[in-house]
Order: C-alpha cells, then structure tokens, then sequence
C-alpha cells in the first residue's frame, strides 16, 4: 500500500499559487524575526485524522450518553488545542540569520552557513530548514542560544549563485499540525569555472617579458656588504668594519625570485568559452601552488602579476564573471 503523506496537501496548482501569495504577501529581504505575521499552520494528515476520530467519539458519547466518553474526548481534544499553541511557540520568534557562503567550482554543491537564534528560556526542538527543493536539515536550538545550518546546494554552472527563499518549519510536539515560514536572505556566493584534469594542461613557461630575474632582495641569503643607506636596520650592520676602519656597512640578503608567467584567455587551449575558462581556472590554481607570481589577461580586463589569496580570488573571481563578447 501507498504510504500516506504527512501533511495536508492542496492540489497542485492551488497549493502553488497559495505559496506564491504567501511568499509575495511576506516574504522580506534581509535577516528575520519569526512573528506571528510570518508563521503559517496547518494540520497535517494525523492532526485530520485526529480530528476526525474525536468527531466519531463525540457522536458516539452523545448516543449513548456516556460520560467517560465525554470525558476522553474533551480531554483529547484539550491536548489537541494545546498542541496547536506548542508548535507555533516553537518557531515564533526565531532570529533567522545569513552567516556565510565561500565561492566554491561548478558541479559542486555551495555551501549556504545560516544562524537560528532562540531568544528564550525554553529549546527549539526539531526545527527543519530546507532550501528550494533540496533536502531539510533539521536541528534543535538550545534555550538562550543559536545553532547554526549548513544547507548544500548544486551549483551545476560558473557564476551566481542564489540561495533563494528558505522554508522553516516545525511539526512539534506531536505531529499534528504543521508549522513553517518563509525567510529570504539574499544570500549569494561565487561559484568558478570547473577546473581542468591538472595533467593534462600544465601552467605556462613563458613570462610577460620574456626574460626572469634570478634574484631580489629578501632575507634568507647572505648576499654581501654595502654602504650604509638611511633606514637600513641596525641589526644588518657589520660591526666588525666599524671596529677596523670605523666605516658603516650593512649586509643585505637575497631570495630566489619568484617566476613570473601571464595566463592568456587567447592562449588557452579549447573549443568554447567554457573551455578556455576551464583550462585558465585549472592554470591559477597550478600557479598558486606553485607560488609563482602570476597574471591574468582577459578580453574585458588585465590583472597584473602577484600571488596569494587574495590575488588567487580575484583572478577566480575575473573567470566566474566573465561573458562573452
């Protein structure tokens, strides 16, 4: 047999326009406080079968006149009542918070870190969070404390990405009614190019200018004596020329440099944008491990040579973005 469905479910296409009244009517951007203007209930398919029983049980107490009959029934449907208060409590007021989402590659799942606040004395408990058509996570919020909700979505192409409007929602204590509301956050991340198999293409040779330093100032070897120069730090004077010709010199120290190459969108191998986008992201990443100070060239913009994270996103960030002309 068919399992049944837990809650009360509308036809198609009325249940579709009822939630996009309801999400119009409602729904705000930016962080939000369940109130009671935001919280929905419903019975699910228990409560109205729950109901339904104590209406038989009522008839049947009023044919027969059965007091004990009376008695559980009122006393049912008492608990009933109470359930109803119980699961709008245990979402009302419920600080709903963007926390973080980092870019992450494309056929990948983002990440969405949403922050749920109880402002009272007494736990949330089984509180479900779901996305569009993604899986609920549920949790419990301890009294006078916040728990936080990670929520994975498909990022099935480079770009942005939207999280979208979240249903909350809650079937506490008893499963009888159901309890939910709708929460937009305008949370967005950055999703890149999915990067090429790294053996198949490897970083680029060549330098912008044709030519590599050998060399730069740094402090890891020993590169000689020079003259005293305004600034230098005391530490690097050689005190054993002073002592002999009472002359100033300092010692001053090299490091390899660091190669420097231009990662070119018209250099890069590939049929499409998509491609060539896929080959350039696999580049950066081979480039930043390597610790190579590295450029972008792109048609709509230059990034000029450097290294770290920050350079690393940005020129991720330049391919996530980038349209065609």
């Amino acid at each position: 047999m068919a399992a049944k469905p837990e809650r009360l479910r509308l036809p198609v296409p009325q249940a579709a326009r009822f939630d996009r009244f309801l999400k119009r009517r409602y729904v705000k951007p930016g962080h939000t406080v369940l109130d009671r203007k935001r919280i929905f209930i419903l019975p699910t398919y228990h409560g109205l079968a729950f109901g339904a029983s104590l209406f038989v049980m009522l008839m049947g107490s009023l044919n027969y006149n059965n007091s004990l009959g009376f008695m559980l029934t009122f006393l049912l449907a008492g608990v009933m009542l109470i359930a109803t208060f119980h699961t709008y409590r245990n979402l009302r007021q419920l600080n709903v918070k963007a926390v973080r989402a980092p870019a992450c590659f494309a056929e990948q799942n983002a990440e969405f870190v949403v922050s749920l606040e109880n402002p009272d004395s007494l736990p949330r408990v089984a509180i479900t969070v779901k996305a569009l058509n993604q899986t609920a996570v549920a949790l419990d919020i301890p009294r006078t404390s916040s728990s936080l909700v990670s929520l994975a979505v498909p990022a099935p192409r480079r770009g942005i990405l939207s999280l979208g409007i979240l249903t909350i929602e809650t079937r506490f204590p008893l499963g009888l009614y159901h309890a939910w509301s709708y929460v937009n956050l305008e949370m967005q991340t950055l999703v890149y190019p999915k990067p090429a198999l790294a053996e198949q293409f490897a970083v680029p040779q060549h330098s912008g200018s044709g030519t590599l330093d050998t060399t730069q100032r740094g402090v890891e070897d020993f590169g000689g004596l020079r003259g005293y120069q305004s600034g230098d730090s005391t530490r690097h004077i050689h005190w054993k020329t002073w002592a002999r010709n009472e002359t100033l010199v300092t010692k001053h120290f090299t490091q390899p440099a660091s190669r420097e190459v231009w990662l070119d969108y018209e250099q890069a191998p590939g049929d499409d944008v998509e491609a060539k986008l896929s080959v350039l992201c696999r580049w950066i990443l081979d480039a930043q491990a390597s610790g190579l100070s590295y450029g972008l060239r792109m048609p709509d913009q230059i990034i000029d040579p450097g290294n770290g994270e920050h350079h690393h996103h940005r020129c991720l960030e330049a391919l996530a973005l980038f349209t065609a002309p």
